[in-house]
């Protein structure tokens, strides 16, 4: 007499072939670790490119539309310097 009860059938399925379970097990267990490292990179990659903007203290940062990289910051036209007769006519 089975003194657990009935066998579910899955179960039996399972443990039938027990290579074939240890290498589903293993499968699960590698697909699972492929996410976390993913998961991983997509973190540090968002990290690594809010890092300056977090050193940033300012509340608006006016930049060059020729600008490539942080090291090559463009000359701004002439123009730029209405910018702040702008903002104090709209009282900000």
């Amino acid at each position: 007499m089975n003194f657990l009860g009935r066998v579910p059938l899955a179960w039996l399925q399972l443990t039938r072939y027990k290579l074939r379970l240890v290498v589903a097990i293993l499968g699960i267990a590698f697909a699972a670790i492929l996410i976390f490292m993913q998961l991983a990179f997509l973190d540090s990659l968002y990290d690594s490119q809010t890092a300056l903007h977090k050193l940033l203290k300012a509340d608006l940062v006016l930049i060059n539309t020729d600008m490539k990289l942080w090291r090559t910051l463009g000359i701004f036209p002439d123009s730029i310097y209405i910018a702040p007769s702008i903002f104090g006519k709209l009282n900000l």
